[in-house]
């Protein structure tokens, strides 16, 4: 009876486990991006990859009251006061063709004390010469952590992408602006700029200001998720509607406006008392005219390839991951890899351009000798 108790409960056991792990979500999996193009973005391995000019950021938790968004660190010009700082990291891009897009990200926060310190996030491209061709920024001076990306294309001549971290202090003992999890990545997504139009850009404490976003496709405020990069000047709600402090402290400061696309993630900037002016509406991608080549019939045919990167999250309880490609031939999936625990990403080389590839991953985990698939993830398709 105490046996086939054990055994009835070792049964359940299984079962409740294979039903525990087929039911794991769909896996996210990007194929569009590439790798971080920076060193040590999370600030792990101290201040590697970066120049400080001042030797004053180091990465830390210190008595901020902030959690990491990524790793055990996150990086605070916290050496010395200082009312400005500075850290930036260059990075070479001349494999780049003229027109990639590149993307920025991380996460920014400041200390609560009002007025608040203010990080800055910026993209820059710098010619050989170290000429700076095109920049953008993002900026906060909310508390709590907030997610900021830049996209910007590569223009003609560059030959660098600087990421700078910039801090600001306007009250207090410390400069107070953090940020985490830094990325720089290159993308064969095409990138649909969010544009933002208000009745009004210069205000004053007590105004309100209407705001819509559109790229082309999305043009509802509900499309969007609003926020500010200072709630304690203008606060916005679900609508893009924008409201002023009435304290007048605050009237006059600059504050940025921010719209992410929910579907496409594409964040889009409207500046509020600031010199930067706001674009009046999206720019057309422009369409190449293809040109005749008079000696295109008797040249080789060449086929161009790329590889792509696969990601997805760590599932904890899985023993190693299986990674499957579409075979138009056969109309099924086929297993191009099998991945040890710890390796939640994949590469695949040799995929031809103007070809369509679907891909799709399952976790598995060894239960009594046997291996247990999870269901499948979420297919990706790239059309290259």
């Amino acid at each position: 009876m105490k046996k086939k108790g054990i055994l009835r409960n070792l049964f359940l056991w299984v079962l409740l486990f294979t039903i525990m792990f087929t039911s794991i979500p769909a896996l996210p999996v990007s194929a569009a991006d590439s790798e971080n193009l920076l060193i040590n973005g999370g600030g792990e391995e101290e201040m590697t990859g970066w120049t400080d000019p001042d030797d004053i950021w180091k990465p830390s938790l210190n008595t901020t009251n902030h959690d990491p968004k990524e790793g055990s660190t996150f990086f605070w010009p916290s050496k010395r006061a200082c009312e400005y700082a500075m850290m930036y990291q260059d990075v070479e891009i001349t494999s780049y063709k003229a027109g990639t897009w590149m993307k920025l990200s991380a996460w920014l926060a400041n200390y609560d004390q009002s007025p608040h310190d203010q990080a800055t996030l910026q993209l820059s491209f710098l010619d050989a010469a170290g000429n700076v061709l095109d920049s953008d920024s993002s900026q906060q001076r909310n508390p709590e952590w907030g997610f900021h990306e830049i996209s910007l294309k590569i223009p003609e001549g560059a030959a660098t992408a600087r990421v700078s971290c910039i801090a600001n202090r306007f009250v207090g003992s410390d400069n107070d602006a953090y940020f985490d999890d830094i990325r720089l990545v290159s993308t064969i997504e095409t990138i649909h700029e969010v544009i933002i139009t208000g009745d009004k850009d210069k205000v004053r404490a007590g105004d309100t200001i209407q705001l819509s976003a559109t790229d082309g496709t999305y043009s509802k405020a509900t499309d969007y998720e609003w926020s500010s990069s200072y709630d304690s000047i203008a606060t916005v709600d679900s609508n893009g509607f924008v409201t002023i402090s009435s304290d007048a402290d605050f009237a006059n400061q600059e504050v940025w406006i921010y719209a992410k696309n929910k579907v496409t993630g594409v964040i889009g900037k409207y500046y509020i008392n600031s010199e930067k002016e706001n674009d009046p509406e999206p720019t057309p991608e422009p369409t190449p005219e293809p040109t005749p080549d008079p000696e295109d019939d008797f040249a080789p045919a060449v086929t161009a390839t790329v590889s792509v990167k696969l990601k997805w999250k760590r599932i904890p309880a899985a023993n190693g991951y299986f990674v499957y490609m579409f075979d138009n031939s056969t109309r099924t999936y086929d297993e191009i890899a099998k991945l040890s625990k710890g390796k939640a990403s994949y590469k695949v080389n040799d995929l031809e351009i103007g070809e369509s590839y679907r891909f799709m991953v399952r976790s598995y985990k060894k239960v009594n000798g046997k291996v247990v698939l999870s269901g499948d993830s979420n297919i990706i398709t790239l059309d290259l």
